[in-house]
């Protein structure tokens, strides 16, 4: 309920949503013809113990009998009346803790905004440098093809030129050997054979090869102006608002859940990989069970046949999930050990060796909650300890998370009441995995999904 509407709600008189006939607030309120308010089965079983349809109130006669429609404004009122008046009987410190989640839920929203106008503007200059370089490289072709076309029309030109210049040349020849004949003797003249005048040499240019060549040159261009307009046209329909409209957009963050049965909406089967598991460990149910077999048995377990893979961990006794984590998830881990980490970690956290990149909290891709002896003791991320009060939890732990508000919580599970042991609020840029760390005991952790507390 925001803050206004509450102060706006505290200047109306709670008697205005009474009910004349139950005297409490409206329930499924209905609005006579006369203008009075009622509960709809309030003033359906005064009817039907009247023989006439009159209002309680002003004892108008309603005949026939009006059809009964819920007022939703009313009762959307008298709604917000009621949550009004559930929350202002709240202790200032409940109320507190209920502005710090809201602010920390818009604080997470605007680190949401802000990942998603960066992926944009990173996205649309991706987008304007592949534009870029695919015109660039078309207008390349286009220039390639025009030049060829070019060389071609010129080759043939200076081919047909040549033939013409040696018919020339020859033309030439013959007329200046026929006007030095002429200049000859009479008697010379006589012995001289001319040859025939009316079988002139003829020639003709290849002119319909050149406007053939033309004709196709703009064929093709006609053919490009077609295909790149009708490309243009899908291209532009897709900056269109119908189509941007079409694009699932983020709506408003809903409430985080506060009841275990709330939890149980978002619940998720966590299934952990053998591949991952410290040779230390055991994994049985359906790989939804760890188990620490003990230091005795850890050099005999170093020559397992998975003892080489390379997602393994090599020194630390831990294990991730098999699937990744996203959007909003919830589980529930029961543990029968003295010492157990639950954590969320990234896939690309480090397996080999026993440095600090390897372990549950002590690197900036995880995070990772300590319990020793059914005590919480500390959080860790990125090597930064978190010492936490230290009370009694019980076996079954709770883990949720909402990936994209960057939100982590445990809590402590007993019967259906959840205890808050931590809260982290974040920002995750990959998918996470459920993590567990167990140490050189005896004992075992279960990954539970849905089950409900024993």
């Amino acid at each position: 309920v925001s803050i206004v509407l509450l102060l706006c709600l505290e200047c109306l008189d709670r008697r205005t949503f009474l009910c004349a006939i139950c005297l409490d607030l409206l329930k499924e309120p209905v609005t006579l013809p006369c203008g009075h308010n009622y509960c709809r089965v309030c003033i359906q079983s005064h009817w039907d113990r009247q023989v006439q349809s009159t209002c309680p109130q002003c004892r108008r006669e309603h005949s026939p009998r009006p059809v009964l429609l819920v007022n939703t404004m009313m009762a959307e009122l008298v709604e917000q009346m009621r949550t009004g008046f559930q929350n202002k009987t709240m202790d200032p410190e409940t109320l507190r803790q209920q502005i710090l989640n809201t602010i920390q839920v818009r604080e997470a929203e605007l680190q949401r905004l802000q990942q998603e106008v960066l992926s944009l503007r990173r996205c649309a200059d991706e987008a304007v440098k592949h534009s870029e370089e695919r015109f660039s490289s078309f207008v390349r072709v286009l220039e390639s093809v025009h030049c060829d076309v070019s060389q071609k029309i010129r080759a043939l030109q200076e081919k047909e030129e040549a033939k013409m210049k040696q018919i020339h040349d020859q033309l030439v020849q013959e007329v200046t050997e026929l006007k030095r004949t002429l200049s000859e003797a009479p008697e010379t003249l006589q012995r001289y054979h001319p040859p025939s005048a009316h079988t002139p040499r003829t020639y003709s240019a290849p002119l319909g090869y050149l406007q053939q060549a033309a004709s196709a040159v703009t064929a093709l261009m006609e053919l490009l102006q077609r295909t790149l307009t009708e490309a243009l046209q899908n291209v532009s329909q897709g900056f269109t608002q119908n189509q941007l409209s079409t694009r699932p957009q983020p709506g408003p963050l809903q409430p985080e859940p506060k009841t275990r049965e709330e939890f149980m909406n978002y619940a998720r089967e966590i299934i952990l990989d053998p591949n991952t598991a410290h040779n230390g460990l055991t994994l049985s149910r359906g790989n939804r069970q760890a188990t620490s077999n003990g230091r005795l048995f850890h050099k005999f377990l170093l020559f397992n046949h998975h003892a080489d893979h390379p997602d393994k961990f090599s020194e630390y006794p831990q294990v991730l999930s098999r699937e990744g984590l996203t959007g909003r998830c919830y589980w529930e881990v029961e543990w029968e050990m003295l010492e157990v980490t639950l954590a969320v970690s990234y896939k690309n956290i480090g397996r080999k060796g026993d440095s600090e990149d390897c372990g549950f909290g002590y690197n900036e891709k995880s995070w990772a909650l300590e319990c020793r002896g059914f005590r919480v003791v500390s959080f860790w991320h990125h090597s930064v300890e978190s010492k936490l009060n230290s009370w009694s939890i019980s076996k079954r732990i709770g883990v949720y998370l909402d990936q994209s508000a960057g939100v982590l919580a445990f809590y402590s599970i007993e019967d259906q009441t959840m205890t808050l042991l931590h809260r982290v609020q974040t920002t995750f840029t990959q998918p996470l995995y459920a993590g567990v760390r167990l140490k050189d005991y005896f004992g075992y952790v279960i990954q539970q999904r849905n089950s409900p507390p024993r």
